[in-house]
């Protein structure tokens, strides 16, 4: 099995360098006929072929960016009114939240103030019966 292994890969290696060389005795009668283009004039092709795609691309990526413009400029308009929007909604949340917490420390005042009268009130009555005791 091993040597019909071996008789195969020699075979597909004989088969494969069969190809190569027609293919390399293919390229050899280009050139000798002067079909086979040389390597200076296909990399002058090669450079004027990137020169004109280069400028296909920025032409079309110029007009592409003129043409989205104004959808880009209507974006972000849409953006800046959202985002003033959501600071007026923001301050409004805040003043009426402050506006809250200002009512709520005026009750707490009135409260405390409610306080010290009826503890004014109760020291001045404790007086008023202290001197009563003592007459």
């Amino acid at each position: 099995q091993a040597e019909r292994l071996t008789e195969e890969r020699k075979a597909a290696l004989t088969e494969q360098a069969a190809k190569m060389r027609a293919e390399h005795e293919a390229v050899m009668a280009k050139r000798a006929s002067g079909e086979h283009t040389s390597r200076a004039k296909h990399q002058a092709l090669l450079a004027e072929q990137a020169e004109r795609l280069r400028g296909e691309c920025e032409a079309a990526m110029a007009e592409q960016a003129e043409r989205l413009r104004p959808e880009h400029e209507a974006a972000l308009e849409a953006l800046r009114a959202e985002h003033a929007a959501a600071l007026t909604a923001k301050s409004a949340a805040m003043r009426n939240l402050w506006g809250q917490q200002v009512e709520s420390l005026r009750a707490k005042d009135e409260e405390l103030k409610a306080e010290v009268a009826r503890l004014r009130q109760k020291h001045a009555e404790e007086l008023i019966q202290a001197r009563a005791a003592t007459k």
